[in-house]
């Protein structure tokens, strides 16, 4: 009889600690592990992520869609969900928050 996969059952993948509080799949790029998509692309969660996609030629997207600025510079997000969301939307975090912003001051 067979035993259904479980998170016990095999070995677990080395998390970096700021992947651990998301634990989505994630894929090893060189030297670093990085959290992939739903869609399989990975997903940078600082600015030496997304300068290590860039290098391997692993990013989704270059350029911001609103701003064209790339999106491997050091202003393209400041929080981890923002370089994240740089590949999933093809937005930067100044941009993002600016279209989605709820009417909340900062």
């Amino acid at each position: 009889m067979r035993t259904p996969a479980t998170a016990s059952n095999g070995p677990k993948p080395e998390l970096l600690p700021h992947a651990q509080a998301h634990p989505l799949p994630a894929r090893k790029t060189g030297q670093f592990l990085m959290r992939t998509s739903i869609r399989g692309h990975l997903l940078p969660e600082s600015e030496q992520d997304a300068k290590l996609l860039f290098s391997q030629k692993l990013h989704r997207h270059a350029h911001c869609a609103q701003c064209h600025q790339p999106l491997d510079s050091p202003t393209a997000a400041h929080t981890p969900l923002g370089w994240a969301e740089t590949q999933i939307s093809g937005i930067c975090e100044p941009c993002f928050d600016e279209i989605f912003n709820d009417g909340a001051t900062s």
